[in-house]
């Protein structure tokens, strides 16, 4: 924000700030808010995406590797397991991306 700003100005910064700090873990917001851009909501929620972003990103390539990974040896119950478990690591990936989606999206 810039020096001159107005208080309706400033006022929607600290709002923005609070629903941040409500929506997120600890973690996550003492990593991303710095003395560069502590000013300056826009950066930190650019910041928050980008985490969000490259987390997802290695999850899906995590579970990707590990389907891509499964080999039929000539064992029906084994290979059945292994689909499965690889299937329910997917569906542990989509709650936890939605999950994070949507405590970011809080009001």
């Amino acid at each position: 924000m810039s020096k001159e700003s107005d208080e309706e100005e400033l006022q929607g910064a600290l709002r923005t700030c609070s629903i941040l700090s409500e929506a997120i873990s600890n973690a996550i917001f003492t990593s991303v808010i710095n003395n560069e851009n502590e000013q300056d909501p826009y950066s930190i929620w650019s910041d928050i995406k980008t985490i969000y972003a490259s987390n997802s990103l290695l999850s899906v390539f995590q579970v990707w590797n590990k389907w891509l990974d499964i080999q039929y040896n000539k064992d029906m119950n084994s290979y059945i397991v292994e689909m499965e478990e690889s299937l329910a690591d997917g569906q542990d990936y989509k709650k936890a991306t939605n999950a994070d989606a949507g405590a970011v999206r809080r009001p």
